[in-house]
């Protein structure tokens, strides 16, 4: 890092790691600040999971995102994008394990349950492919993919980055 080049005036170089224990001391000390950011807050939860989960149709509301924020405590933005990723494939698998299908308002066909008399028997493959409506995304399928995914850190890894940042980091 040192002595790369000759004019290092509007160069900013920027480093992560979630490991910053693993760094030797030369390469410590090259860092002049050493922040640690930790995880999203509710707020910020609810925030990442709106932004990604409402470019796809679903009945979520503002409220409801609020309270997949409250839900996802411990979780990272890593682990939150994996959440939507899982619950916005939901309506894909509904529509591959549907055994009923009614009509929509307009002339489409949307998977149903079993039990709902306006169904016609039938599987994915005999819908024709013009016909076939994909359920919006609902708040169901968010919570069923939080319980599925767990949060990838552990309070033992936030006191280890937190004793990091006592020992060698710097508040903001």
């Amino acid at each position: 890092m040192q002595g790369v080049g000759n004019d290092n005036d509007g160069v900013l170089v920027l480093g992560a790691t979630n490991v910053p224990w693993e760094l030797d001391q030369a390469m410590r000390r090259r860092f002049q600040k050493r922040i640690y950011i930790s995880l999203p807050d509710a707020t910020a939860r609810a925030g990442i999971m709106k932004n990604k989960g409402s470019k796809t149709k679903n009945t979520v509301t503002d409220e409801d995102w609020v309270e997949l924020g409250n839900a996802s405590e411990g979780y990272s933005g890593s682990d939150l994008a994996i959440v939507v990723n899982e619950a916005l494939m939901m309506p894909v698998r509904r529509c591959q394990t549907a055994k009923r299908f009614k009509p929509t308002p307009e002339g489409g066909l949307i998977p149903t349950f079993p039990s709902d008399p306006e169904g016609q028997e039938m599987t994915l493959m005999q819908v024709p492919p013009e016909k076939l409506v994909c359920p919006p995304v609902i708040m169901d399928d968010f919570m069923s993919a939080l319980h599925r995914i767990r949060p990838s850190v552990c309070d033992e890894d936030i006191v280890q980055h937190t004793q990091w940042t006592a020992d060698f980091g710097q508040d903001m």
